[in-house]
């Protein structure tokens, strides 16, 4: 019933073209998911715990979640934040990822939000 699957691909982009790491793609009122992760990224433990994240936010939020991201950048803040931090649990260097996830925060959500003030979110 509750179920996601992994794909690897070769070229994983967002709707701009750009570049991504991992993907789970969720359907409103559907609850299974797909993980797409990054051919590049296979075994990379903390990116597939990332996107595990986002499907059991899906879940929490009753399958919601494509829509409550899309239209609140709070929510969205929220979401990404679980997600990084569960994916730090991973970490071999979580000095290093925190600052570099807290980049990817300001500059690849459509946050409005500063390196800085994503960093003290992420570690506070």
């Amino acid at each position: 019933m509750f179920e996601y699957s992994i794909t690897y691909v070769k070229k994983l982009t967002n709707s701009k073209g750009a570049s991504l790491r991992g993907h789970c793609d969720v359907k409103p009122f559907r609850l299974s998911a797909e993980l797409l992760i990054d051919y590049y990224s296979k075994g990379n433990d903390g990116l597939i715990a990332h996107e595990v994240e986002h499907y059991i936010q899906h879940l929490k939020t009753l399958t919601m979640l494509p829509f409550l991201y899309k239209l609140s950048k709070k929510f969205r803040l929220w979401a990404e934040i679980a997600a990084y931090k569960k994916q730090l649990e991973y970490s071999t260097d979580k000095e290093e990822d925190e600052f570099e996830f807290a980049v990817y925060l300001s500059r690849c959500y459509d946050l409005d939000i500063s390196s800085l003030d994503a960093y003290n979110i992420l570690t506070g």
